[in-house]
């Protein structure tokens, strides 16, 4: 059923006042992937739903003057006025009908999408639809879900990821929040520091994914140093005076925990600057002290005082004559 002018106008006053309130999202969170999307979706909908108001306008000009119908709208194709999905983007995954026992997936609970496992098939005795159960790789956490809250794992890309980069790594059977340090090549693992705990491990590429919330920031320089940027503190932690006592103490403990894993990062940064500066100072000594004493350093061996004489006649145990004196 085609829509009237006057839902046209209504809809398209709506999506101008979403845009709105994405932009000032986006003012604070330039690095979100999900409202840069967003932003753009709105603004193609806007944009078709502006010329295809132009167009019905045209057409009620021309019937209400009785004449031949005209249009004061811009002439559009017919397959430019329905909105085309934009394609998601790839770290989405998919949706599909059938899963696997032991296979990795994303699933949506409360809002958010979550990574997990799948267990096995259940029959959802009220609605008789078929669910999966899901043990939670975030989270200690079981839940059953339909397939279409269901999404394909995704493994990042390699140039994706990079030195100094906040990710989740799987470590001891749950996906936990750490730092890449660095790039096994031979083996393709990357070396994380995880964020809570400290510990160090070697990850594959295919058990790495991109965070999407980054409260630390490393660098590493030419000459091997580590530099920490200070925590970066979301906006959605910030108290309000609308908070309940309850949101107030699980903000002030967000916000603790991530300043305890800034003051991680610092020692671990620090440990790895005194080891980087103990081996350029070898590597100077040994450079200086070749400079100096080059092929001269032979000339400071001393001669051992129980060096024996280099004539025969004069080795010790051997006598004037063919006997040997002992």
């Amino acid at each position: 059923m085609d829509e009237s002018v006057n839902d046209l106008h209504t809809k398209l006053e709506k999506n101008k006042q979403q845009l709105k309130k994405v932009k000032n999202l986006l003012s604070s969170q330039k690095e979100n992937e999900t409202l840069k999307t967003l932003k753009r979706d709105l603004e193609q909908v806007i944009k078709l739903t502006t010329e295809l108001l132009n167009l019905k306008e045209g057409k009620v000009v021309a019937y209400a003057d009785d004449k031949s119908e005209r249009s004061i709208a811009p002439s559009i194709p017919v397959n430019l006025v329905k909105y085309q999905k934009r394609k998601a983007p790839r770290e989405w995954g998919e949706e599909k009908d059938k899963w696997k026992k032991g296979e990795r997936c994303q699933v949506k609970v409360h809002g958010r999408w979550e990574l997990g496992v799948v267990r096995r098939r259940e029959q959802d005795t009220i609605d008789n639809k078929v669910m999966w159960e899901i043990d939670l790789l975030e989270k200690r956490l079981r839940v059953s879900a339909h397939k279409s809250r269901m999404r394909t794992y995704v493994i990042p890309l390699q140039k994706e990821i990079s030195i100094g980069q906040e990710v989740k790594a799987l470590h001891n059977g749950m996906f936990q929040r750490g730092m890449v340090e660095d790039l096994n090549k031979d083996e393709g693992r990357y070396r994380i520091s995880f964020l809570r705990t400290g510990q160090q491990a070697l990850v594959p590429l295919q058990d790495l994914q991109l965070a999407k919330f980054k409260t630390q920031k490393m660098s590493k320089d030419g000459k091997g140093f580590w530099h920490v940027a200070e925590p970066i503190i979301p906006k959605t932690l910030e108290l309000k005076a609308s908070d309940s006592q309850e949101q107030r103490t699980s903000k002030k403990k967000r916000r603790k925990q991530i300043r305890k894993e800034h003051n991680l990062l610092l020692k671990k940064a620090a440990q790895q600057n005194r080891r980087n500066n103990w081996q350029e100072f070898q590597l100077k000594i040994k450079k200086k002290s070749k400079k100096k004493i080059g092929i001269f350093l032979s000339t400071f061996k001393t001669k051992s005082i129980f060096a024996s004489p280099k004539g025969l006649n004069q080795m010790v145990g051997r006598g004037h004559g063919s006997k040997i004196f002992l």
